[in-house]
Formats: structure tokens, C-alpha cells, sequence
């Protein structure tokens, strides 16, 4: 028997299973749960659909009733879900946004102090507009769900503390060996903690020993109950909770995410990093000037290449990366691939998540430099709905993408960040972990996992994988001389001093404040639910 004749053989045997659905429909509708992830984030966060209900926000009600019995037809065999969405969209209506009747609405005509009925794109406009609201009202109710389930590192650090340059825009020129988190050449001896493999790289062994804490992968297999499935209505998948990174303030200065949560995405999330990492091996064959490291050196003995645009070094005004026109080529397909464009969709959601204070100057400074300079390469697409305001990316070609401890001082440093994302395939229990000095943390790094903090002032390195694994990464950052040339009035420091003095010299006695407010910028936890508490209620 055909597969969907079998299925369709069990819907004609349940006669329970249309109640089913309308009811599973009814409360998805009720509660503004438009998607499963919804109502997968509602049962993974301990509560039942009715506990939604007392969440303070701006809910769209909803006045379409569900389809009956007679509307779905179990003989036939394309009847699903899928089809009770289409006969709505068939009639014009959303199952979550208001209904309007042509009869009986009527809006002012121009000109004429009658009323005249609403025309059908009238009709539309409304519901577009009552659309926009509703997946505005969801994102915020997701996010709040992310709130929830996020992991907190609690750290006693002091970010004003961290060595930086007198200005603030970039990190320490001093060497990351001359600091108390130098790279430690003694073994360290004793018990391992809970959830580390003793055979674990040495370098990691060694660091956990010395008091380093673990942040393991949160991925967990999870079940539910649904009954929006026809198969089955028990399931299950991975879900991973986003890893903060809290300073004494209980500020968010970094984060970790890794597989959305959501039926079937981690098929999906696995088939995306496979995508990714097959286009960025065929980068790596394709590069006329990779450069390499010599050894010893702190970015690590593999090969790199770069992307986007910069400024420093005696520059006037930033300038694109060079390339050779085949490079040039190569980078344009690696861009255009869908699993690089769904990368930074997700790297800019959980930007806007877990910083969005720090996205907002990113952003604009981003969006001033490419007003002037409008022919800069840029690591986004052209979709204004998807821009990515990083200014460089650099792509890790390994096939051992392995660092040593260093900071990346030329990055933003006050209010700075950077995003990596590593890319396999490797044993991540074993190795690949990414150490942040300063913090005291040895981070797992699942293929695929995405990790921001600020690089110009955190000293980070790699633990390295088997020789015979293979581990790449993805960096996305920006200089912290762009950020100056934007307060330079758009021109170099030596060029601002000479035709405006004054204000040149106001700007270098605010270094220490500049470097200080910078860390202002990141949120904390309870600011980031006020702040999405306010825009829902002013849907």
C-alpha cells in the first residue's frame, strides 16, 4: 500500500483525529501560536497552552472559525492541514488576523461624505497591515521565550577593567603573554570535573584542572506531545539553549547559540553547516593567495582569506580587502550560496536578540561609512530586511582551523563584538572548544554553533582536534578605526586635529568615558524583556 494511502487509512479509522486537529487549530489560533515552534516553546518551557494566556501581550483576536467536517474531506488523498490553509487563503481570510465584511465596513470616499464599501485590495491592505502586526507580536513572544529558556554564566568580571587603548576604539597593544592569562606551561594535575572525556586534547585537560570552567553544549533531546501530527503525536528533536555570558553587572557580553528548536530543524540545521562547509572547502581550493601562518604564530598554522572592507594603517578612508579578480569570483559564489545567506539571517536574529543596543551602532555606522562609500564590499546581500553590519569576514580554511591565545586588538573594543561560527566535521566533546582567558571558560563548539564576544579584549584561543578531523570557522567583525573615522567627522584623526582643533581635542579627553560607556551598550537580562514587554504593547 502507498505510503500516503496508508496514512489516509488511518485518518478514516480515527474518527477522533478531525476533532483533533480543529481543537489543536482553535488553541493555535486563540493564543497566537501561528507555528509548531510556538507551541513546542510552551511545552518545552514547563507550560500548557492556557498558561499563555496571562503572557502581557499585545494578542491579535481572532473571529474565523474552523473549518468542519464537511469543509474536510478525508477522501481525498492530499487532505491535510495544508489544505484547510489554502481553502482560508481561497476566501481571503488569515486564521490569526481579524475578518473584515465587505457589507458591512464602509470607509470615507474622497471627496464625497458617503460611505462607500471596502474595495477587495482595500480588504487586503488591512489584513497585510493587521499581518505585520501579528508576526511582530510573534517575534517578540518568541523572544521572550528565549529569555526563558537561555543558560546563565554568571562571571565577577569587570569589562572597564580589561586592558584597552587610550581611546577606546581598539584593544591593548601589549601582547596577551605578558598578562596573568598567559598561555600556562605547567601541568596541572587531579580530577577531571563531571562531563569532560579524560581523553580529552591535554591542552583542555590542562585548563580544567587549573580552574577553567566548562560551558558544555545545552543541546538536549526533547519529546512532545502534539496534535497537530497525523503520523504520530508523540516526537522529538534537539533544542539547544543560548549560552550567556553575564559580567558583575549582569551584563550580556557574550553568547553562544546552536540549533534552533523546532520539529525537524536539526535535519535541516545539519544539512545547512553541510552546505556551508562544502562551499567554503571549495573556496578554500579556489584562492590564488591564501595566506598561512608561519609557525608559532598566535592566528594559527592554517590558511585564511578575507572579505569586506577596513580602515587603518595611515589610510584616509576605508577601503575594500584586495583581491585578484578570480577571488574576487569565488567570494561572489560563496555569498550567494543559501546556506551563507541563512547564516547571517541567524547570526543577525540572535544579534537583535541577546544586543540589540550594540546592533543599533554597528548599524549605523555600517550604513554611514556605505552612504559615502557606496561601492565598499560588504559580507550581506542588497535586501534592507537582512543587512548584516559587520564589515569583514574572514574565512578560516583550515582544514585544522587551530588558534593560540591572542586578541584581535585592530576590532571595535568598547562596545565591540565579534561572531564564529566553526564548521566540521570533528569530535566537539574532544575538541574544538573555543577558551575565553579573562572569563575563565573553555566554550564546546557543536559544528555548526555560533559564539559572540569582544575579541579586541578578550583573550581567546582553540583547543585543537585529531589529526585526523577536520574544523573551520567563519569570523564576522569590524575595526574599531571605523567606528573613529565616523566620529572624526568622516576623515582621519590627523586631518580632523588640523582643520578642526577644537573639536578634535574635545574627542581625545573623552577616551576613558567613551571606553567606559561602550559597555553600556550591552543589555541585561530584565532590560531585554522590558524592552519586548513595550513594543508588544505598543502593536
Amino acid at each position: 500500500m502507498p505510503a500516503h494511502q496508508d496514512k489516509l487509512a488511518c485518518r478514516k479509522a480515527d474518527c477522533r483525529f478531525l476533532d483533533l486537529v480543529q481543537k489543536a487549530e482553535r488553541e493555535l489560533a486563540l493564543l497566537d501560536l501561528q507555528l509548531v515552534d510556538d507551541a513546542e516553546d510552551a511545552a518545552f518551557l514547563g507550560s500548557n497552552l492556557s498558561l499563555r494566556q496571562t503572557e502581557d501581550v499585545s494578542r491579535v483576536e481572532t473571529s474565523v472559525e474552523v473549518p468542519t467536517d464537511r469543509e474536510f474531506d478525508p477522501a481525498e488523498p492530499s487532505a491535510s492541514l495544508g489544505d484547510l490553509k489554502r481553502k482560508r487563503e481561497e476566501a481571503d481570510v488569515s486564521p490569526a488576523l481579524p475578518s473584515f465584511e465587505a457589507s458591512s465596513e464602509k470607509i470615507p470616499s474622497p471627496g464625497s461624505s458617503e460611505n462607500v464599501p471596502l474595495t477587495r485590495q482595500q480588504r487586503r491592505n488591512r489584513l497585510r497591515r493587521g499581518d505585520r502586526k501579528a508576526k511582530a507580536a510573534s517575534v517578540q513572544s518568541k523572544r521572550r521565550a528565549l529569555y526563558r529558556k537561555a543558560e546563565l554564566v554568571a562571571l565577577e568580571l569587570d569589562p572597564t577593567s580589561l586592558p584597552h587603548s587610550s581611546q577606546g576604539y581598539i584593544g591593548p597593544t601589549a601582547s596577551p603573554k605578558s598578562e596573568s592569562v598567559a598561555e600556562d606551561e605547567s601541568v596541572h594535575e587531579g580530577p577531571l570535573p563531571a562531563g569532560v572525556d579524560y581523553l580529552s586534547h591535554p591542552r583542555l585537560l590542562n585548563l580544567v584542572r587549573s580552574g577553567y570552567s566548562v560551558v558544555p553544549s545545552s543541546t538536549e533531546y526533547a519529546l512532545f506531545y502534539s496534535f497537530a501530527l497525523p503520523a504520530s503525536n508523540l516526537f522529538g528533536y534537539f533544542i539547544s539553549r543560548p549560552s550567556l555570558f553575564l559580567d558583575q553587572d549582569n551584563r550580556i557580553i557574550g553568547w553562544r547559540v546552536g540549533i534552533m528548536g523546532g520539529a525537524g530543524n536539526e535535519a535541516r540545521w545539519d544539512e545547512q553547516n553541510a552546505d556551508l562547509t562544502a562551499s567554503l572547502e571549495t573556496l578554500a581550493r579556489n584562492m590564488e593567495n591564501r595566506q598561512a601562518s608561519a609557525p608559532g604564530v598566535p592566528r594559527g598554522e592554517h590558511s585564511w582569506a578575507h572579505w569586506g572592507y577596513s580602515y587603518g594603517g595611515g589610510e584616509r578612508r576605508p577601503t575594500s580587502r584586495q583581491q585578484t579578480k578570480q577571488e574576487r569570483t569565488w567570494w561572489g559564489h560563496f555569498l550567494d550560496q543559501p546556506a551563507y545567506i541563512n547564516t547571517t539571517q541567524t547570526i543577525l536574529d540572535s544579534w537583535k536578540t541577546w544586543a540589540p543596543n550594540v546592533l543599533s551602532d554597528y548599524t549605523q555606522c555600517h550604513q554611514d561609512i556605505l552612504e559615502r562609500l557606496p561601492t565598499l564590499d560588504r559580507v550581506h546581500g542588497a535586501d534592507p530586511d537582512s543587512i548584516l553590519p559587520f564589515a569583514s569576514l574572514t574565512a578560516n580554511l583550515g582544514p585544522q582551523t587551530v588558534c593560540q591565545a591572542h586578541r584581535d586588538i585592530k576590532n571595535k573594543a568598547s562596545g565591540g563584538i565579534c561572531g564564529i561560527k566553526t564548521l566540521g566535521p570533528y569530535n566537539w566533546q574532544l575538541g574544538g572548544h573555543i577558551v575565553l582567558h579573562e572569563l575563565g571558560l573553555v566554550v564546546e563548539m557543536r559544528p555548526g554553533d555560533i559564539i559572540f564576544f569582544p575579541s579586541a579584549v578578550i583573550t581567546h584561543e582553540t583547543i585543537p582536534v585529531s589529526p585526523d578531523e577536520k574544523r573551520y570557522s567563519l569570523v564576522w567583525y569590524s575595526a574599531g578605526g571605523l567606528f573613529r573615522w565616523c566620529d572624526a567627522d568622516f576623515q582621519s584623526l590627523r586631518n580632523w586635529a588640523t582643520q578642526d582643533p577644537t573639536a578634535y581635542n574635545a574627542h581625545q579627553e573623552k577616551g576613558e568615558t567613551r571606553w567606559t560607556n561602550g559597555w553600556k551598550n550591552f543589555s541585561t537580562l530584565s532590560e531585554l524583556v522590558v524592552q519586548s514587554e513595550r513594543i508588544s504593547a505598543a502593536l
